[in-house]
């Protein structure tokens, strides 16, 4: 009975006490041309920070580009200099997934994704979060789409819970960070053009994907898995696209190590 009363009580004070609570909103739906997107964002009104989320929800047979596109996709871009009173944090993204096509093989997604942010509102006056949105989207082929996002700060203070879920949700699918000694166990020549790497992974967990970006001119597509061990996966990276003359195993390299919806990401 008091362990009720006391949760009764909370709820009240929920209620009748908004202001200490975080607000959040969402922007109207845009059209994307083989889907749509929205701005998500929260605010706390103790500290002025925000957490948000771009939301895109493309059509069935529809898919966009990670961060990566590899030599002729579009990367998603995130323009906030438009805002008034924001002040933005990075965009994250999070883990892809390998869309497989005729045309060639690039890290995406399909249905739905969420890309999180962060920033800060400054206190006191009327202010917007505005994002100008630049994102390919492809069938057949690739288009860019361009949508113009905005909430205004007084739409902050209202509550949309669904908007609170979707951002937590975006925040759970951004890749762990790990020092590369826990991940990549080793990385050897392997022929001409090609490197083998072996990262530490439980054949338990499923079926992974490797992503592994250099500098941008060197367009690496996604790697090959060739093999599973118990704890370890097995990959091939066709790196014959980097500059002639690169010496490929002194270049720093970020690895990205995909199961599900789940990532792991380390630089070595």
């Amino acid at each position: 009975m008091k362990t009720h009363l006391i949760t009764t009580i909370s709820i009240m004070l929920a209620a009748i006490m908004p202001g200490q609570h975080a607000g959040a909103a969402s922007s109207n739906w845009q059209d994307l041309g083989g889907g749509e997107a929205r701005l998500i964002a929260k605010l706390d009104p103790e500290t002025n920070e925000v957490e948000g989320a771009v939301e895109v929800r493309l059509q069935p047979g529809w898919s966009t580009y990670w961060r990566n596109p590899g030599s002729s996709g579009i990367p998603p871009t995130f323009d906030f200099s438009r805002s008034q009173g924001f002040f933005p944090g990075e965009v994250e993204f999070p883990a892809p997934t390998l869309l497989e096509y005729e045309s060639g093989d690039y890290a995406g997604y399909k249905q739905q994704v969420l890309f999180p942010f962060e920033g800060t509102m400054a206190p006191g006056t009327p202010g917007t979060i505005q994002l100008d949105l630049l994102i390919g989207v492809c069938s057949e082929i690739c288009i860019p789409a361009k949508a113009e996002l905005n909430i205004r700060s007084g739409q902050l203070l209202q509550s949309d819970p669904v908007a609170s879920q979707k951002i937590q949700l975006a925040k759970l699918r951004i890749p762990e960070h790990r020092e590369p000694e826990e991940t990549v166990l080793e990385v050897r020549q392997s022929g001409e053009g090609s490197l083998q790497i072996t990262m530490a992974h439980k054949a338990s967990h499923g079926k992974p994907q490797l992503f592994v970006e250099g500098p941008d001119e060197w367009y690496l597509q996604p790697a090959k898995l060739l093999r599973q061990s118990e704890n370890e996966a097995f990959f091939e990276l066709d790196v014959s696209r980097a500059p002639d003359g690169t010496d490929v195993l002194s270049e720093k390299l970020r690895y990205t190590l995909v199961t599900g919806h789940q990532g792991i990401e380390t630089v070595r």
